[in-house]
């Protein structure tokens, strides 16, 4: 039963559940426009529909049945907290639900009532987006029935759902005369990547242990976090948080880079001379600073193969050291503090752990992704203007331009392989004991036993004990969900 703070929380969340249970049901009854059948598509949002409705209410009556209530002394598991109060909590699941309804709808009446353009540009990106899926699933990076869909939105975005594989990737209305936007398809599936894939491939003699693998972001985190700190000494006396905060940004980077060629770090340079010249030097705590994005790229390409684009390698480079003179080559910290280019990364090519944090960050994602022996897709920028294209990446000219291929997809009816995801709903609980990073037994630290305690409380085996809000609390944000609106994923778009 709702407590009076939480009763609004759980009228506004009951209409949610209205709205996804019509929509549901409206979507797994609509045939394709274009084949007539059912559309495969629209069979996957009802389903996500449905998984999302039960996670959000599930999350929604945990913290409801377990937070302590305003005025109360402990008479729950979860304490007061005065800076996130019980109506936050609840509001936060209750947005978040309302948030993922948008971008579900999105995808699908997009779909239904949109004009021929649209939709087949809905096709070509559906297929570039799947190929890449196709491909981190045949490596074992992904599980099997992950799948893609796209939708149109003002800027490019993915929305990383914990209940259910799919990636929702949110393309740019400038695609439609502008191809080369489609290049941030790569990127934004590196997001995915690095919440959903796995830190090690599978083992083929040992399927059943293949589902207990950690998660890269697990692996990629603790490891980056110990270079960076490997790196404090008399010269170096402080951690660099901000290329800490740079990793998800750093691997979607790379992972772009590496699944469509040269192609995506022209796109960089694109968007770095998008930038004016304060913010050109400017750290946002969140993404690379444009000042060296593109030599993260570059970085990236001549890790996969040095040998395979040697004359785009250098025109790129050369091309980003005239564009350079725009700035200096110090960026500025949040705090104010200017950081020099050289004592960030190396300007060469070099991928090796050095003294530079960026550098070791980009190598430690190397090394992780490199056992599993990804294939890759040379994409242009543009089939439009491909004068302009090769003569900036001239090793393109006698490649296989996969978005070539991507635009005789909606006349062969492109679709996304029918997927039925038959395991349970996923639960709160569930999701939560395995995504979140649980201490090892037997330490006497009072934090480590709140989150013994908290796991306990998850899986419903004890709940007489107090949990400070610092434990609990991370547990709301949820990292890949609740911390913001569809379009600005944790811990930044």
């Amino acid at each position: 039963m709702a407590t009076s703070y939480g009763r609004p929380w759980e009228s506004r969340m009951q209409a949610l559940q209205a709205v996804a249970a019509d929509m549901q049901q409206h979507y797994s009854k609509v045939d394709d426009r274009l084949t007539g059948k059912p559309d495969v598509r629209l069979q996957m949002l009802s389903q996500v529909l449905e998984r999302l409705a039960f996670f959000a209410k599930d999350m929604f009556q945990f913290f409801s049945l377990n937070m302590t209530p305003p005025g109360s002394s402990g008479s729950q598991p979860l304490e007061y907290s005065k800076e996130h109060p019980p109506t936050q909590v609840l509001s936060l699941i209750v947005e978040q639900m309302g948030y993922d309804l948008e971008v579900i709808q999105r995808a699908a009446e997009q779909r239904l009532f949109s004009t021929p353009l649209v939709v087949t540009k809905l096709e070509e990106a559906d297929y570039l987006a799947n190929k890449l899926i196709d491909h981190a699933r045949s490596a074992g990076l992904l599980d099997e029935d992950t799948r893609a869909v796209t939708y149109f939105q003002k800027s490019p975005a993915i929305r990383v759902i914990p209940y259910a594989d799919l990636a929702l990737i949110g393309i740019p209305y400038t695609v439609c005369d502008e191809p080369r936007d489609l290049l941030t398809i790569p990127h934004e599936i590196g997001h995915y990547v690095f919440w959903h894939g796995y830190a090690t491939p599978p083992d083929p003699e040992r399927p059943e242990e293949n589902k207990k693998r950690r998660f890269l972001y697990q692996d990629l985190m603790d490891q980056a976090l110990k270079t960076l700190a490997a790196m404090i000494d008399i010269h170096h006396p402080e951690l660099d948080v901000w290329s800490y905060l740079w990793l998800e940004e750093l691997f979607a980077d790379v992972f772009g880079c590496w699944m469509s060629g040269p192609a995506m770090a022209l796109t960089a340079h694109d968007v770095a001379r998008a930038h004016s010249q304060s913010t050109f030097v400017a750290d946002d705590d969140k993404h690379p600073v444009p000042l060296v994005r593109p030599f993260i790229c570059m970085k990236a390409l001549h890790a996969r193969d040095q040998h395979k684009w040697p004359k785009s390698l250098k025109l790129l480079r050369d091309e980003w050291d005239k564009e350079k003179r725009r700035g200096k080559d110090e960026f500025k910290l949040p705090d104010g503090r200017e950081v020099n280019i050289l004592d960030v990364m190396t300007v060469g090519w070099t991928t090796s752990p050095t003294e530079q944090p960026v550098d070791s960050v980009i190598a430690q994602i190397v090394r992780y992704l490199e056992p599993f022996g990804l294939p890759m897709d040379d994409w242009f920028g543009s089939t439009t203007k491909p004068a302009v294209d090769t003569d900036l990446l001239p090793d393109f000219e006698n490649q296989y331009d996969e978005y070539e291929r991507a635009q005789q997809a909606p006349s062969h009816n492109f679709r996304p392989a029918a997927v039925t995801w038959t395991i349970p709903n996923l639960t709160f609980a569930a999701y939560a004991t395995q995504r979140f990073q649980w201490p090892v037994a037997g330490s006497l630290n009072p934090n480590v036993q709140d989150r013994f305690d908290l796991k306990r409380l998850l899986d419903g085996t004890a709940k007489n004990f107090t949990i400070r809000t610092k434990t609990w609390w991370p547990l709301v944000q949820m990292r890949d969900w609740t911390l913001g609106p569809a379009d600005v994923p944790w811990p930044h778009g």
